[in-house]
């Protein structure tokens, strides 16, 4: 059920009321963002996928929570509305495109509560700005010939990072990039994610 790793799906956005119904804990967050980052991210790894994230359903308060690691911010937790029409703050949405994807196996496999745990217990880890660094020297190098399938890790995150060690520490597993490191768009390759819905952002 893989979907394509360089292409935005081509699906109708729907109203976040009307995805927020079907939206569950382990739902993923696929972003194509318009920022300097994100462009920048785009023209090296030649994806459409710039920014991902996970999704944590509180029934208690009611709230959908999007856990994931920006450049300013490093880890953090914000509400999914406020991506649709009030994104840190600005009173606009994301700047760019939102879908959600699906692991089909995550109900199955995985376990949430060690998710969400994963993802309340590295909040305020910082955003890991010189492996990008070292993402764009790797994929230069791999163009000539050399290739370092080692994914190192250490204590700050890109926003793929922690959603790769999230996921592993709740029981399911993605694959990394064979030059040594995990993008947004290593997240579609893999063969039990799908893509759900498409978000309408409201600027």
């Amino acid at each position: 059920m893989a979907f394509d790793h360089q292409r935005f799906p081509d699906m109708v956005p729907c109203s976040y009321e009307r995805v927020r119904k079907v939206l569950r804990t382990g739902d993923i967050l696929l972003c194509s963002g318009t920022s300097v980052s994100s462009r920048l991210i785009r023209a090296g790894t030649k994806s459409d996928f710039t920014h991902a994230g996970f999704i944590v359903r509180n029934e208690v308060i009611d709230r959908i929570f999007v856990h994931e690691s920006i450049e300013a911010k490093g880890v953090r937790t914000v509400t999914m509305r406020s991506y649709v029409n009030d994104y840190s703050g600005s009173g606009r949405g994301y700047p760019g495109r939102v879908m959600i994807a699906r692991h089909a196996r995550f109900a199955e496999i995985a376990d949430e509560i060690k998710l969400a745990q994963f993802g309340a217990d590295h909040l305020s880890y910082a955003y890991d700005l010189s492996e990008m660094f070292r993402i764009f020297i790797r994929i230069l190098a791999a163009k000539f010939g050399y290739l370092r399938d080692v994914l190192e890790r250490n204590r700050e995150y890109t926003c793929a990072e922690f959603l790769f060690d999230s996921f592993h520490a709740a029981g399911v597993s993605y694959s990394h990039d064979s030059r040594g490191f995990i993008l947004p768009c290593d997240i579609p390759k893999d063969k039990d994610t799908f893509p759900l819905a498409v978000v309408k952002i409201e600027n």
